[in-house]
């Protein structure tokens, strides 16, 4: 009878950190402004951006599609993915997480606006994709 040898402890299949969860981003994330716009709080120097919840997903849409452009023939590489942004669905994401609504963000520059847009973006697109780690957790 052939004797087989039984590990003393369990092998490890992977020395890698498992992924952090999603929850580990720090809330909220702080957008410092160029210039102070008014609320309906008064002045602000800063857009404090909340966490997204499946409410704001059903009002505001997807802020990008992707349609894959299929070519009978054609090898898959060589097919071609088109990805539209839709500006509108960015704009109530925005006012979605920051509170303030679109007569507020209005009085933004554009460089405090794109600040705020690429911070939202990185913020939906980290919690469609789940990826804790592209996330910061201020923006300056």
């Amino acid at each position: 009878m052939l004797k087989v040898a039984q590990p003393s402890a369990p092998v490890a299949v992977s020395s890698a950190p498992a992924a952090a969860p999603f929850t580990s981003i720090v809330y909220p994330v702080r957008v410092p402004l160029a210039k102070p716009i008014q609320t309906h709080q008064g002045e602000k120097r800063e857009i404090d951006l909340r966490e997204p919840n499946f409410r704001d997903w059903l009002e505001c849409g997807d802020i990008q599609r992707q349609i894959a452009r299929v070519t009978p023939g054609q090898a898959a590489s060589e097919q071609a993915i088109e990805i539209i942004f839709d500006n509108a669905a960015l704009a109530r994401w925005m006012s979605a997480l920051s509170g303030h609504d679109a007569g507020v963000l209005s009085q933004l520059t554009y460089a405090d606006a794109r600040r705020i847009a690429n911070a939202v973006q990185r913020i939906v697109g980290d919690a469609e994709r789940g990826n804790p780690e592209t996330s910061p957790t201020s923006f300056g």
